[in-house]
């Protein structure tokens, strides 16, 4: 993806969001039926902060007005299909930015057909 001054574009999650990883700059933890994405963000205002999802894609941001080695953050993780908005839950406190994306129901698509 692509990768310019303090902003990085990286693929996170898989399709199936199975993988716990961990950078310098995030962790994302896989638990049962969710994928939690942990950011410090230290010195950030909640204003500063943006969580969006853009069709499948997510992409989260801080931007920090107070340094002290934070650098802006921005970062896009591919989501399992049929995620919405109602499946992000994100919440700031004490430095840390929370993101929780929860997996969507799985819908059965297969349909029997009569035989006549």
């Amino acid at each position: 993806m692509l990768r310019t001054g303090h902003t990085r574009h990286e693929r996170l999650l898989d399709s199936e969001l199975t993988a716990n990883t961990q950078s310098n700059r995030y962790r994302a933890q896989r638990d049962e039926g969710q994928c939690t994405i942990i950011v410090p963000a230290p010195g950030t205002k909640r204003e500063g902060i943006n969580v969006v999802l853009d069709g499948s894609v997510l992409t989260v941001s801080c931007k920090s007005d107070m340094g002290f080695g934070f650098e802006d953050f921005e970062s896009a993780f591919q989501t399992t299909e049929g995620t919405t908005e109602e499946h992000i839950q994100a919440s700031y406190e004490n430095g840390i930015l929370q993101v929780v994306v929860l997996d969507p129901e799985v819908q059965d698509t297969a349909k029997q057909i009569p035989v006549s």
